[in-house]
């Protein structure tokens, strides 16, 4: 069993993704971290919302994530590339 740090405040929300590898976790500093769970290590951290994350969902089939967030936002993000790839305002 492995801790993972990293918010500064409560963390919210945590999704694993369908395979196991990952974890992604997002809080009220508003910050989404995306975990690797055999490395033991984070991975990337998106900062483009601006208040608490309310919501994490992963797609069962492909490198995608959406979260939710009280900045009354959802963005979309590629998993491969890292990279914000919408958002719904």
């Amino acid at each position: 069993i492995q801790t993972y740090k990293g918010h500064s405040n409560s963390v919210n929300h945590v999704r694993f993704s369908p395979d196991g590898r990952w974890v992604a976790s997002g809080g009220e500093d508003s910050l989404v971290k995306v975990w690797d769970l055999i490395a033991g290590k984070q991975l990337v951290e998106f900062k483009q919302h601006q208040a608490a994350i309310t919501s994490i969902e992963l797609h069962p089939s492909e490198l995608i994530m959406a979260t939710g967030s009280m900045d009354r936002t959802v963005k979309f993000w590629d998993l491969e590339t890292m990279d914000m790839v919408g958002d719904v305002v």
